[in-house]
């Protein structure tokens, strides 16, 4: 039948504390934490509301708040598991990790002595990581992967994803092109006939509806060059 305690503090005057089938050993548990049959905890901290599955063993070590270890799991001495970890059934944990806050670690894998996980990694079930390999903060790792000794597993440093490059600046300009004849030549003192112009933008596209054309300066009873 499974335990329920609600707090047990460390003190040096408690030898072995059984309740239901826990064996705890001079261990700090939080409030609300759900232990299973058979659960020994040794000089462990426990935070609040974690669930302890059956057989699961902590031998001094920590192991934060809102976290699930799953049955038959190891934390071993030295070991820190953060809060909101999941950890799935017939786990090691080795000596020396340290598991960041929200991290998901599948059934039937073992994380070698002085790993780093960072937060929000995903590491799936029967993989196997050596000793000091470092998972950054969002990494994944798929079901079977084996990680030697002193990896570095890149991740995504559990962010939003970076901002798409900006483009090139736009430096060249639109293809104008005048419409009829150029140069265009008509007599004093008869009307002015403009034909307008097209403007197209490698980037931009049609431009010519924002062509503007100025005929001020333009007087048709004097003679000249005009542009």
């Amino acid at each position: 039948m499974a335990g329920f305690v609600r707090r047990v503090m460390a003190m040096a005057s408690i030898a072995v504390l059984c309740v239901g089938s826990l064996e705890a050993y001079a261990n700090d548990i939080g409030n609300n934490v759900s232990i299973g049959d058979d659960v020994r905890l040794r000089n462990a901290t426990i935070g609040d509301n974690t669930v302890l599955e059956d057989e699961v063993r902590v031998i001094r070590a920590t192991v934060g708040s809102g976290s699930h270890i799953g049955e038959d799991t190891t934390i071993s001495a030295g070991a820190v598991v953060g809060d909101n970890v999941t950890i799935g059934d017939d786990s090691d944990i080795n000596r020396d990790v340290v598991i960041s806050n929200g991290v998901d670690i599948g059934r039937r894998t073992e994380i070698g002595s002085r790993t780093t996980v960072g937060a929000g990694a995903r590491i799936g079930s029967n993989v196997e990581l050596g000793s000091n390999v470092t998972v950054e903060p969002g990494a994944i790792i798929s079901d079977g992967s084996e990680i030697d000794n002193g990896t570095v597993v890149p991740g995504d440093g559990g962010s939003e994803p970076p901002p798409p490059p900006e483009p090139d600046p736009d430096v060249t300009p639109p293809a104008l092109t005048l419409l009829g004849p150029n140069p265009l030549v008509f007599d004093q003192g008869t009307a002015y006939v403009e034909y307008g112009a097209q403007a197209v933008d490698e980037t931009d596209g049609d431009l010519t509806s924002q062509i503007a054309i100025d005929l001020g300066a333009l007087n048709a009873n004097n003679p000249g060059v005009y542009q």
